[in-house]
Parts: C-alpha cells; structure tokens; sequence
C-alpha cells in the first residue's frame, strides 16, 4: 500500500513538473519567436541605414 501511494505521488509530481516545464519551454519559445520576428522585420532598414552611413563617411573621405 505505501509503495502504491509514493508512486501515485512521484507521478503526481513528474506530472506537475511536466505542466510547469511544457509552460516555461513554451514561454521560452513565444520569446525566441518574438525576437527572432523582430529582427527580421528590422534588420533590413538597420542595414541599409549602416550602409548609408557607410557610403556617407567614404564620400566625405575622398573630398
């Protein structure tokens, strides 16, 4: 009967780490997709500033 009752408990437990993990991993995984979405859509005007700077400040080089 204790043996019943500690592997209802163990699994109760595993249960309950089980539901915390998926919920951290998916809280993780919302953020890595949040980040990764907002470097997308900003990375290419980012760029193109950089570019922009760059191509000023070697014009005003060769002057």
């Amino acid at each position: 009967m204790k043996c019943n009752k500690n592997v209802i408990l163990s699994t109760k437990i595993f249960s309950l780490l089980d539901q915390e993990l998926k919920r951290v991993l998916m809280h993780f995984g919302e953020i890595f997709l949040g980040v990764l979405i907002f470097t997308h859509l900003f990375k290419r005007p980012i760029r193109d500033e950089q570019t922009m700077w760059a191509n000023h400040m070697l014009r005003q080089s060769t002057l």
